[in-house]
């Protein structure tokens, strides 16, 4: 990108912006039929997942991981089903972990604001300390990777994972075919 100027770097950059937003929407759908299936046809423990919560953040946290695995789809030859498997298991994984922390930031907003409305600003402190916020955003992913584990149990939410996946892995290799590259775009300085 060094031999582009300024108004093609422009260009190439808010294309790429423009497919990673609709990727990570796209990876977002993708985890909330993920989040059903788990929570539908899931391990043994799936029934104790909390429902439309747990969709919302399995949602939210698949479509912020998305934004950040994107250049692992759509790739040609055997590097495409192999680097999209490892960016399935990213986005997964990732998801699991912002997923869990809007869980826990969301839960801390909600006792801050009813502690103030029950006593008002005064004793505050004794809601939720900031150790108590620290230690909670450390073990939350724990209990995100624990609903994965117990969701690879069920071979029906393995299908709609790959499945997903596999969309995505197409998606972006149509996309591919229409990618502004630096690499062919320079310009010919004669």
């Amino acid at each position: 990108m060094a031999c582009l100027s300024q108004e093609e770097r422009f260009l190439v950059n808010f294309r790429n912006n423009q497919h990673r937003l609709m990727f990570s929407g796209l990876t977002a759908i993708v985890g909330l039929i993920v989040s059903f299936s788990m929570m539908y046809v899931g391990g043994p423990t799936a029934h104790h997942l909390p429902g439309a919560p747990f969709h919302i953040v399995a949602f939210l946290g698949a479509g912020a991981a998305g934004w950040f695995c994107l250049r692992a789809f759509g790739l040609n030859g055997w590097q495409g089903p192999v680097c999209t498997f490892g960016g399935g298991l990213g986005i997964t994984l990732l998801g699991a972990v912002i997923g869990s922390w809007i869980c826990v930031i969301l839960t801390a907003c909600d006792l801050m604001v009813s502690a103030i409305v029950e006593r008002g600003f005064q004793n505050l402190e004794k809601t939720m300390t900031f150790f108590d916020l620290v230690q909670t955003l450390i073990m939350s992913p724990v209990l995100g990777g624990i609903s994965i584990i117990d969701a690879a149990e069920s071979l029906a939410v393995l299908l709609v994972w790959g499945l997903g996946m596999a969309g995505l892995h197409v998606y972006v290799r149509r996309l591919r075919t229409r990618w502004p590259v630096a690499e062919t775009s320079q310009r010919k300085d004669d």
